[in-house]
């Protein structure tokens, strides 16, 4: 078994935004393709997604306003990020990988009527490397499907909500700035310079709950 060295550098954050509903808006969408495409796309298969399964527009189906604290980066029904353009306009600064950005208008209804507010952006992480080091990670497993006594062997790790432990590679952080390991679902990371930026424009970004990741590398 490999032996591992927890390291102070480099910096490693990992975000957690789909951990629960405190960031979460009662805003719906509408796409040109198939709903259910995009979704599988983002959470179950975590794959390019098609743009024409992308979101057309979001508008709210409740509260019709965006709260102060998850001004910059929200999640709607589906549970799909949404982030500000003054955010878009720093990530692309960086390098994204794989990742896509899709251009979606706010609009006040169903039936497309504008809000006022400016066009925002639907994120799709989906920049893969492995990551997470599974032997020193807690409070994660791999769902077992019915009729099955264990899982399947291709079955994602599923974060246990805000008490998962995912120890990360140190040399993990080479590459581009936003990223995931696609053998874990429901979460993404992100470099310190890509966060550190982040906080020197002070956007409002409680929507991605970000925290360091304890860092490892290979004794």
């Amino acid at each position: 078994m490999t032996e591992w060295r927890e390291v102070d550098e480099p910096k490693i954050w990992v975000s957690r935004f789909f951990g629960g509903s405190v960031q979460s808006l009662s805003f719906d969408w509408s796409t040109q393709g198939k709903k259910v495409d995009y979704v599988h796309a983002y959470w179950r298969d975590q794959i390019l997604a098609d743009p024409i399964d992308a979101p057309e527009k979001i508008f709210p189906r409740r509260h019709k306003e965006i709260k102060s604290s998850l001004k910059d980066a929200f999640t709607i029904v589906g549970g799909i990020l949404i982030i500000s353009p003054a955010l878009r306009d720093i990530l692309v600064e960086f390098d994204l990988g794989q990742s896509q950005l899709f251009e979606v208008p706010i609009c006040a209804d169903e039936s497309g009527t504008p809000s006022g507010l400016p066009n925002h952006y639907a994120l799709n992480v989906h920049e893969p490397r492995r990551t997470v080091i599974i032997e020193l990670s807690d409070n994660i497993e791999r769902p077992i499907s019915p009729g099955r006594t264990e899982p399947a062997p291709n079955a994602k790790y599923v974060p246990q909500r805000w008490t998962e432990i995912l120890p990360a590679r140190a040399d993990s952080a080479q590459g581009p700035d936003l990223w995931h390991d696609p053998r874990i679902l429901s979460r993404f990371f992100m470099s310190d310079r890509l966060k550190q930026a982040i906080d020197a424009a002070d956007l409002k970004v409680k929507g991605l709950d970000l925290y360091p990741a304890r860092v490892f590398e290979e004794a």
